[in-house]
């Protein structure tokens, strides 16, 4: 019963990090269970050798194996749904940490863009058009990212239709961001 509780339970965490130790604890969980297969490989064979010895054994050996076997099966059937509830939760942690990653950059970005800054000088004002340079190239770099995030989130509005929802809403927010940040650029 304690081993059923373990697989039916729902919590996928609150965020990535959170999911990790549920995963982890969940892994170490599957390797104790699998000392149990054995353990119950065995009963297996004890009760087909109970069963037939003559005479009848005065317990119901089939009747407890057939029990046994039902609880069994359905642990495993848990084990397998709460496989898929993680691999799932995963994947949309890791868009949520993308998305949340990106926002911080584009964040950051705007933060340079508010500099009134021109360059007193010849030597500052180069060193300012240095400073445009790397912005544009991490502009470029957050594009990339962003393309990534928006295919991912294609895949996922796919393979989780469920999720639909939080996924298209996680990235219009990311791209209406990086659109501000652009007409600003």
């Amino acid at each position: 019963q304690q081993h059923a509780a373990s697989a039916n339970f729902q919590d996928v965490g609150r965020d990535y990090e959170h999911f990790e130790i549920l995963l982890a604890r969940f892994q170490e969980f599957k390797l104790k269970l699998q000392a149990g297969e054995e353990k119950f490989r065995g009963c297996e064979g004890l009760a087909r050798r109970l069963d037939s010895v003559e005479p009848p054994s005065t317990l119901d050996v089939k009747a407890v194996q057939t029990d046994l076997t039902n609880n069994w099966l359905a642990l495993i059937a848990a084990i397998e749904q709460r496989d898929a509830e993680l691999e799932s939760a995963g994947e949309i942690h890791r868009f949520n940490r993308d998305i949340a990653e990106a926002l911080s950059r584009i964040g950051e970005k705007e933060a340079i863009l508010q500099t009134e800054d021109k360059g007193r000088d010849t030597k500052s004002a180069q060193a300012l058009i240095r400073k445009h340079e790397s912005y544009e190239n991490d502009l470029v770099a957050l594009e990339a990212q962003l393309q990534v995030i928006n295919d991912d989130a294609t895949a996922l509005q796919e393979k989780y239709p469920e999720s639909s929802v939080h996924v298209s809403t996680q990235l219009n927010t990311v791209m209406a961001a990086w659109s501000a940040l652009k007409e600003k650029s």
